[in-house]
């Protein structure tokens, strides 16, 4: 199943991600919350974003991977996806700078991130919804 290529390179981000705020954690001496330290938000919310996406894009790939979706297809949307999160976990880990709460560099590596994550489920839903209706209707 390819699918679950994508699922073990997207775990091995999910702990880096978790290593990232544990290391932000103890460096801030915060064992809750961000204490208002900066760069443990964004690394709790890189965490966080990654975990409310991630789940709900392999499952509609799992989806379309199991009603026979080609194997191309399956790979452009599984890598689409893996890009957009890296890029994303770019921006709000290492990337993303403030000064008194204002950001002072672009956004352009979350937006790219953003865009690939919106793209890879609207075309999953799109593709899924589609091969629903062809089995129904014939």
């Amino acid at each position: 199943m390819i699918v679950s290529l994508y699922a073990s390179l997207l775990a091995i981000i999910f702990v880096y991600l978790s290593i990232l705020v544990i290391k932000a954690r103890v460096s801030a001496q915060v064992a809750l919350g961000s204490g208002r330290s900066k760069l443990l938000e964004q690394r709790i919310r890189a965490h966080a974003n990654f975990s409310e996406y991630t789940p709900f894009v392999l499952l509609l790939l799992f989806m379309a991977e199991y009603q026979g979706v080609a194997i191309y297809i399956i790979h452009l949307l599984g890598i689409l996806f893996l890009t957009g999160r890296i890029s994303h976990l770019y921006a709000l880990a290492f990337y993303e700078k403030y000064e008194n709460d204002k950001l002072k560099t672009s956004l352009k590596y979350r937006q790219i991130g953003m865009v690939c994550t919106f793209i890879t489920i609207t075309l999953c839903a799109v593709v899924n919804l589609v091969l629903f209706l062809i089995k129904l209707f014939s």
